[in-house]
């Protein structure tokens, strides 16, 4: 009986060493962990300013879409655009605008009548088009307006006058109540400016 008390207690003494063994470890890896330096993620944040698509038409080099930044006038994107040609009318053009998202620009020729300026599809700030001034490739922006319409609201608009409300439009041939219905929250009426 007593050798069964010793090894029971050889046995009790050795399970308390070991517990406590790795008691000990476990303080010891919970302090290392907390001291030392651990790694850190760093995501990549954005810095740059959000781009912005611009069409440009008419006298320029290389019409097409140019790729902007926030902040850029319409003579940097001429520039992303090659320039102007020779016969572009830089007189009724204001460089200083700024560009916009979605903007179309028609660089006009010398002479090129129907044609008002470069104006952005939305000649105002709350994105509605003027349909008094607006240029064929604006028009064609409109849902449901596709080339033809769009030369027959310059037409009828030159043969008839100024539009004095939006619902007019429908005077149009080819435009009704339902290409109306599309494009009556996109359009407004303004004074129109001579060439």
């Amino acid at each position: 009986m007593k050798d069964f008390l010793s090894v029971r207690n050889l046995y009790l003494v050795v399970l308390g060493a070991l517990f406590l063994a790795a008691l000990v470890a476990g303080v010891v890896l919970l302090i290392r962990h907390d001291s030392a330096p651990g790694v850190e993620i760093i995501l990549p944040t954005s810095t740059s300013t959000p781009e912005l698509k611009v069409y440009l038409s008419g006298a320029v080099v290389r019409p097409g879409v140019y790729i902007l930044r926030e902040g850029d006038r319409l003579d940097e994107a001429l520039a992303a655009a090659g320039g102007t040609i020779e016969e572009a009318d830089l007189s009724r053009v204001n460089l200083a605008l700024r560009v916009r998202d979605q903007d179309h620009f028609h660089i006009p020729r010398v002479g090129e009548v129907g044609v008002t300026a470069p104006i952005p599809t939305s000649t105002d700030q709350s994105g509605l088009l003027n349909i008094n001034t607006a240029t064929v490739q604006q028009l064609e922006a409109l849902p449901g307006i596709g080339p033809v319409k769009a030369s027959a609201i310059v037409d009828y608009r030159q043969k008839n006058g100024a539009f004095e409300r939006p619902e007019q439009i429908m005077q149009v041939s080819g435009i009704g109540s339902t290409t109306f219905g599309e494009i009556q929250d996109r359009i407004y009426v303004g004074e129109t400016v001579s060439p």
